[in-house]
């Protein structure tokens, strides 16, 4: 019996709900009640929240002051508004970042973190308790959906070095530890195996790289977790079709996709049937054709362009990011209406 699960799952986040309003919990449950919605209700919902967000933007946004359209344009057709919106790289993003601040924003009422694209100095965006939250459990909706709770143990890999007070259990609320594999061998790989059993955890997360690396040596070796997992994740980087076969091969378990970006939270998690959902509910995705930035038709290729449709400190609406990827126009056999990311691959900043 794992206490720390206990602790987690049936004091900690009851007493976060009841003593600090913490809603990560009922913003989860809001997830998993959403994620089947009709499409025409998804729709809807999307155009109130566009609407909404535009208005906002026009009015308290020093970046969009200049938006053009009436009242009544926003209300009506917020996607022909929004579709009129230049894209913007996110590195000119971070880099007018204060430029996108609501007027009047008290900001040491706010969670900072710091974002870098290519290789500008770092740029500090600012986060509400809200948007943290809802943040958190657009991630444990993705986990729930591969039987993984709050307080499941987990195993984080790092593929870079790490100072010795962190490769540990981390603090009270997260049942995990933390292991750098970024010098493993093919010697060293057993007492790495050996920890991580150790600590029995429900799953395992890490960048694609430290992931591969820790594969490639327990397929070299021919050592296996002894620790029957539920997934692996990649948080960070692409994983395409090769390596999560290899991590499944590897890890002896599923292997998932989890797309997210600091400026945006996790913005899709891939399904037990090996599809890469968007979470529609905290952003709008589009794809944008490469030399015109306009909106290529499902089944095409296009630049993974985001609108947050949470953030109402800093409102950034059409960001490009450094994915391309398609959208997928058949519906998922796990029976989720959520949009289908497909072909999803890391390119160079433009």
């Amino acid at each position: 019996m794992d206490i720390k699960k206990l602790y987690i799952e049936h004091a900690l986040y009851p007493a976060m709900s009841l003593l600090q309003n913490n809603r990560v919990t009922a913003y989860t449950q809001e997830l998993l009640a959403s994620e089947t919605m009709e499409p025409d209700q998804r729709a809807s919902v999307l155009r109130q929240r566009l609407s909404e967000l535009l208005a906002l933007c026009r009015s308290q946004v020093p970046a969009y002051a200049a938006l053009p359209f009436t009242e009544l344009e926003m209300r009506r057709e917020p996607m022909d508004c929004l579709q009129a919106v230049e894209p913007i790289l996110l590195a000119d993003f971070l880099g007018e970042a204060r430029e996108h601040l609501v007027r009047g924003t008290d900001l040491t009422a706010l969670h900072q973190r710091t974002c870098t694209a290519g290789d500008q100095a770092p740029t500090t965006i600012y986060l509400t308790q809200e948007q943290i939250e809802r943040y958190e459990a657009a991630r444990w909706r993705g986990l729930s959906w591969y039987g993984v709770t709050y307080g499941s143990p987990s195993v984080l890999l790092w593929d870079r070095p790490r100072e010795p007070y962190f490769l540990q259990q981390e603090p009270y609320m997260k049942n995990r530890l933390s292991i750098s594999v970024c010098a493993m061998t093919e010697r060293s790989v057993l007492p790495t195996v050996e920890q991580i059993d150790a600590f029995r955890p429900e799953y395992v997360t890490g960048s694609a790289s430290a992931l591969t690396l820790m594969a490639d040596r327990m397929l070299a070796t021919g050592v296996r977790l002894q620790t029957r997992l539920k997934v692996v994740t990649v948080s960070q980087g692409v994983a395409d079709r090769p390596l999560l076969q290899k991590l499944s091969q590897a890890f002896g378990c599923p292997a998932a996709q989890n797309l997210g970006a600091r400026t945006e939270g996790v913005m899709a998690y891939m399904c037990p049937e090996g599809h890469l959902h968007v979470t529609a509910e905290n952003c709008y995705v589009e794809l944008l054709d490469p030399r015109t930035w306009a909106p290529v038709p499902p089944g095409h290729r296009g630049l993974l362009t985001v609108t947050n449709l949470l953030d109402e400190t800093m409102p950034h609406l059409r960001v490009i990011l450094d994915y391309m990827a398609s959208l997928s126009d058949v519906p998922c056999p796990c029976g989720r209406t959520l949009p289908v990311l497909e072909n999803l691959e890391k390119v160079a900043p433009a």
